[in-house]
């Protein structure tokens, strides 16, 4: 692709794979989407947003230089942190562990409404924090959320 003159190159990839697959993608540039997977997710890109929708596996998910978004999840345990970009999260059963953070951007955690608690360890270097979820200190729920320079918001879905 390219030529002497343009060594700009676009490739786009659709896989699809049986819902329980594990996945593992690890990219330098460019944008990762995955829809309705439900095995374990390990996806990192360097420059790009890495965005996933559904799914109940363990995720672990990270960029770089661009925003990790996950929505309508069920996983149990998800790690997912960006260095330079936003971090928004949001589940449709109670997780057991979450670690989510970014260095600069801010970090959002939506739960489910209902009687699950918290063991909530959150923090801003440089932004505020709202927390507004069930709290228990001995609870086997964690949520570590941290931001170095941005807010950090963990409540419910109100939709």
């Amino acid at each position: 692709c390219g030529s002497t003159f343009n060594n700009h190159c676009a490739r786009n990839y659709v896989l699809q794979v049986q819902p329980s697959v594990s996945v593992n993608i690890d990219i330098g540039q460019g944008n990762i989407g995955v829809k309705g997977l439900d095995g374990p997710l390990d996806l990192h890109s360097g420059q790009g947003d890495v965005t996933v929708t559904g799914g109940t596996g363990a995720l672990r998910a990270s960029s770089g230089q661009g925003n990790v978004s996950a929505t309508n999840l069920g996983a149990q345990s998800v790690y997912a942190t960006s260095d330079q970009g936003n971090v928004d999260l949001g589940f449709v059963t109670p997780p057991n562990q979450v670690t989510a953070s970014s260095s600069q951007g801010h970090v959002t955690i939506e739960l489910p409404q209902g009687p699950a608690s918290y063991q909530v360890h959150a923090s801003s270097s440089q932004g505020s924090v709202a927390d507004t979820v069930a709290e228990n200190s001995a609870s086997g729920r964690i949520l570590r959320v941290s931001s170095s320079q941005g807010d950090v918001t963990i409540g419910y879905d109100v939709g």
